[in-house]
């Protein structure tokens, strides 16, 4: 089971663009003050599922893949920014401080 339906642009810290699809790239966590610029493609749509281990749900999160979630929430690495999937079948993590934070 994967984490589809648990992104980042349904946590209630999730500030969006005016206009969908992001080509300004603006969107941006307001919780860690990050700006999720990585996880938008060139034409400002999204690339995949994007979550961290803080990640808190909106109400707008797949029930499913929210208590996939919630098994493995300890496991995850605080402060890391975390993608489905990477070439190998497995997780593309980002460490939040190599990330851009203005």
């Amino acid at each position: 089971m994967g984490f589809c339906g648990i992104g980042l642009f349904r946590l209630p810290a999730f500030s969006r663009a005016r206009k969908w699809p992001d080509t300004n790239r603006v969107s941006r966590c307001e919780f860690h003050h990050l700006s999720l610029n990585l996880e938008l493609q060139e034409n400002g749509y999204k690339l995949g599922e994007w979550f961290y281990r803080d990640f808190a749900d909106a109400g707008k999160a797949f029930p499913p893949a929210l208590t996939h979630f919630h098994l493995i929430r300890e496991q995850l690495e605080p402060r890391v920014l975390y993608r489905f999937y990477g070439t190998d079948g497995f997780l593309v993590e980002h460490d939040m401080k190599d990330l851009e934070t203005t």
